[in-house]
């Protein structure tokens, strides 16, 4: 399975051998955040068009997340 486009949405902790398999699960360049969002609003920014969403067990995909980011196709947990 690829992605159009991978995001972390927060500091996932990954490294090396992760991130060149996501890279390459990704048809986009991949965005891998390194630093925690401070409010929804930066989450969604942050996601934009990503089908694909990475996100550590610090942030919330709220409701409101997912309705303003419909390409939304999968939620990951690292």
């Amino acid at each position: 399975m690829t992605f159009n486009k991978i995001v972390t949405a927060d500091f996932c902790g990954l490294t090396g051998p992760a991130v060149e398999k996501i890279l390459a699960l990704s048809a986009a360049p991949a965005v891998l955040y390194q630093e925690d969002p401070a409010s929804d609003a930066e989450i969604i920014r942050r996601i934009g068009d990503a089908d694909c969403v990475l996100v550590s067990w610090r942030t919330k995909i709220s409701a409101a997340i997912f309705a303003a980011c419909p390409a939304i196709r999968y939620v990951g947990m690292c």
